[in-house]
């Protein structure tokens, strides 16, 4: 009997609502001087071996590819898994097109 896979998202995104207010310390002329914003929560960005980071401003979070959907991952093997957003048959026509078949064999692929 095959057990069944454990499949998760590489990661989940909570956009944290609200602003909050941060303190600058920083150095103007010699002199220590305090500049108080307030801005905004920002992300809470989870994965799936527990761990967590807050990122708190969309550039970053484009940078990191945390606006993007998630890929999901095997979590016994930690490979993607590939979204089966597709039938069965596209996946097989996919899979049948991006092997590579040589002319000098006649289109017979080579083992080992």
């Amino acid at each position: 009997m095959q057990q069944a896979q454990n499949i998760q998202p590489a990661f989940e995104v909570e956009a944290l609502e609200g602003k909050e207010k941060v303190t600058r310390t920083f150095f103007d002329d010699g002199v220590m001087k305090q500049e108080t914003d307030e801005v905004p929560r920002g992300w809470n960005v989870y994965f799936p071996a527990g761990h967590s980071i807050r990122i708190r401003s969309e550039t970053e979070m484009r940078r990191l590819g945390f606006l993007e959907a998630p890929s999901l991952l095997d979590m016994e093997s930690g490979e993607a898994v590939q979204s089966m957003n597709m039938s069965l048959k596209e996946n097989a026509r996919r899979k049948t097109r991006s092997r590579k078949r040589s002319s000098a064999t006649g289109g017979i692929l080579k083992d080992g």
